[in-house]
């Protein structure tokens, strides 16, 4: 054996330190060694260059050992300390091995130095990989726990009884659990039973072909949340890991744009059919004036020219105010001030309809926003539109029930035919206008809804009534 050590030596006498490097060598070791005998010296020594081993004598005329000792140790270096020494009592060596040195042998006995030696060196090497092994395991740990928490899904494994053997996640699959207490639960004790039963159907597929199975399961608690889970099969063969994502607000948001979709579709085709039906009478009064030219009947022909392209231009309008409204906040509002804010308008602007108002509740505070007073407009002007009498007659109410207030709006005119009450505001049968449409979006957006009857029951002739339901808040809600 020829390995080269390299060695520190605590020793004042220069013929001992003969002795031990010649003894180094005689064990097939290349020793480079550094001879100290002061604590400076030694300090430097350790600051200046790393060790594989410490030889110290225990008597020395500088410092103690003790004191050599624990400068090693308050670097917290892990180098073989081995005491040589003249004399040395069992008491003092006992002490010394407690305190941290590895070895003790007498100077008239160094045939048991080099054995000593390897043993310690060896023993070092297994307590640095040990400690690199921890420490990497504690590394391990840590990135563990940060995916852990950095992670949104939820993932834990279940054996074949349904049963959680681990878990992965800082949350809970539902709010009011902890995730440490689904350890070991079965999965039926802390799922419903639909979704249990989702879980135990797919786990069973799973284990018996080996192929992955993904299914959305609905949890409603406090609020609604919906899930994709993901089952594959453990290493182990005898389990599966589920992997579980919160879907809840991609189903929201796919909804609003289904909903958004519907709603853009319907409105056009609403403002096609309503503005062409407009532009044919603009074309005809065009033509009558160009062709058949009648000094009384030109300027009724021009108002009605005038009155299409206003309501063209309204129709616009309307649909412009319908990509805004699903944006709008809620906020509380009065509806009782409001319904009268908006009747006391509406008469200014038609002067030949007689309104009559009856508020029975002077306070009603809702969840609304501006586009409430266009939910109002629209149904009182939708009873002026279709009446073909010169005084129309509209009647308003609001009246106050337990969960909810409700505003009738009814007049006199031609009414609406059973059949039509029932498809008036099926976005597929696109029977009411864009007023009608847009006031039932509105009406939902808050909560409510609106529905259409007959102002005297079961006489569809005398007129409609529009019912808008609209739910109540508490004070301090």
């Amino acid at each position: 054996m020829t390995e080269r050590i390299h060695v520190l030596l605590i020793e004042d006498s220069e013929d001992d330190a003969i002795l031990i490097e010649r003894e180094l060598k005689k064990g097939g070791y290349i020793p480079e060694i550094e001879r100290v005998w002061n604590e400076k010296a030694m300090r430097e020594a350790l600051d200046s260059d790393s060790w594989d081993l410490i030889i110290c004598d225990y008597m020395l005329p500088a410092f103690t050992t003790e004191e050599a000792l624990e400068q090693v140790r308050a670097d917290d270096r892990d180098i073989p300390f081995i005491i040589v020494s003249g004399a040395i009592s069992e008491e003092v060596a006992v002490r010394m091995m407690k305190a941290g040195v590895h070895d003790y042998l007498k100077k008239d006995n160094l045939a048991r130095l080099v054995p000593a030696i390897q043993r310690e060196i060896k023993e070092a090497e297994v307590r640095r990989n040990q400690r690199a092994a921890e420490e990497s395991l504690r590394e391990s740990e840590i990135k563990h726990r940060m995916l852990v928490k950095s992670i949104r899904d939820i993932v834990f494994v279940l054996d074949k009884d349904g049963k959680v053997s681990e878990y992965f996640s800082e949350t809970g699959l539902r709010g009011y659990l902890d995730p440490t207490d689904l350890q070991g639960q079965w999965i039926g004790e802390f799922m419903p039973a639909e979704v249990a039963d989702l879980y135990m159907s797919n786990l069973e597929k799973v284990l018996t072909d080996t192929k992955a199975r993904s299914f959305e399961f609905l949890i409603d608690d406090v609020v609604k949340r919906t899930y994709w889970a993901t089952l594959s099969p453990h290493e182990d063969g005898s389990r599966i890991v589920a992997v579980v994502h919160d879907v809840s607000e991609l189903k929201r948001v796919e909804e609003e744009l289904r909903a958004t979709s519907n709603i853009a579709t319907l409105y056009l085709d609403i403002l096609q059919h309503d503005i062409r039906n407009q532009l044919q009478a603009i074309k005809i009064g065009t033509e009558l004036l160009t062709y058949e030219r009648d000094s009384e009947r030109d300027p009724r022909i021009l108002s009605e020219i005038a009155s299409s392209a206003e309501r063209c231009d309204n129709l616009i309008a309307a649909v412009h105010a319908t990509r805004d409204l699903l944006q709008e906040p809620l906020k509380r509002i009065s509806l009782c001030r409001t319904l009268i804010d908006c009747v006391r308008e509406f008469q200014e602007e038609q002067k030949g309809v007689i309104v009559e108002i009856d508020c029975k509740v002077t306070e009603a505070t809702v969840r609304g926003d501006k586009y409430i007073r266009l939910l109002l407009f629209n149904i009182l002007e939708n009873a002026v539109r279709h009446s073909e009498d010169e005084e129309t007659h509209i009647w308003v109410a609001l009246e106050s029930h337990e969960n909810q207030y409700e505003v009738r709006i009814s007049d006199d005119g031609p009414g609406i035919k059973d059949e039509m009450k029932r498809t008036l505001f099926d976005p597929d049968r696109r029977f009411g206008g864009v007023g009608i449409h847009q006031a039932c979006q509105i009406a939902e957006k808050y909560g409510g809804c609106i529905e259409v009857t007959d102002r005297v029951d079961g006489d569809w002739t005398s007129g409609a009534k529009f019912k808008i339901w609209f739910p109540r808040i508490r004070n301090g809600a």
